[in-house]
């Protein structure tokens, strides 16, 4: 009989570089609290704003109005508008805004190891990958 693999994605492994207790509790006894931390819910709010912004949008306009008509733009207006500059830079160097994908989920079966990669862009034949929580661009 064939033992599954198990997955290890960048939470479960900063979970266990942390602390092995919390990961003990968390992935081995499946433990969860009913406390989430502000951080993460705003996190996760915005999260979600930038995943969905491109739906149903054709122009760098529609996007922009779109996002700053969010019933969280308030709450969220300095990473909305990073991100709308984010897009804005993207138009102006490579003469579009929209990604190739978005929340692209990688698995390695061979490691076990699992991914979701926020956005996906070809620029010139090269790949970019971003990170929404931090900002970063990894060629």
């Amino acid at each position: 009989m064939e033992t599954k693999k198990e997955k290890w994605s960048f939470s479960k492994c900063s979970a266990f570089d942390t602390c092995q207790m919390k990961y003990k509790l968390r992935y081995v006894d499946n433990i969860k609290t009913d406390v989430t931390p502000k951080q993460l819910e705003d996190g996760s709010n915005i999260h979600k704003i930038f995943e969905l912004a491109y739906d149903g949008i054709n122009t760098l306009d529609e996007l922009k109005n779109g996002l700053r008509q969010n019933p969280q733009y308030e709450e969220y207006k300095k990473h909305i508008e990073n991100f709308i500059k984010f897009n804005e830079l993207m138009f102006e160097k490579t003469g579009q805004f929209k990604p190739m994908h978005t929340e692209l989920s990688l698995y390695d079966e061979e490691w076990g190891v699992v991914g979701i990669i926020d956005r996906v862009d070809n620029i010139q034949g090269r790949i970019f990958v971003t990170d929404y929580k931090t900002g970063r661009v990894h060629p």
